[in-house]
């Protein structure tokens, strides 16, 4: 059976938010291991979720053009969050790395929950 888009990005997100408390609690080498192993599998599908549910929310005659917006803001957003992430890394430390993933997972998860929203409202 398969599971559906949408609950399949909030299962991910949720998992992944798991991951990073677990890196958080800085209760041992395992345990942050563990963290990064479980953060770095949850968000594996988030993309391609996100991309096969496109015509659902944008109607199959925008298909086409939204992916190819989808894959050009993954290019920038590949780009700019790492690098951001090194930025204050250097300026405040390793320390602000779980925090600052914490901060990008939180808002992807509103800006997907706020999608999930208003796409479903009548206009």
């Amino acid at each position: 059976k398969r599971i559906a888009d949408r609950k399949l990005i909030y299962i991910s997100v949720s998992l992944a938010l798991l991951g990073i408390g677990l890196l958080l609690t800085n209760s041992g080498q395992l345990t942050s291991i563990l963290g990064i192993g479980v953060a770095g599998f949850a968000v594996a599908p988030i993309f391609p979720g996100l991309v096969s549910s496109t015509a659902s929310r944008v109607g199959q005659i925008h298909q086409a053009n939204t992916i190819g917006l989808q894959i050009a803001a993954s290019g920038f957003g590949i780009t700019i969050v790492p690098s951001l992430a090194g930025v204050l890394a250097k300026i405040y430390g390793l320390e602000v790395i779980p925090l600052y993933l914490l901060t990008v997972l939180s808002l992807m998860l509103l800006v997907f929950a706020a999608l999930h929203f208003y796409s479903n409202k009548q206009v």
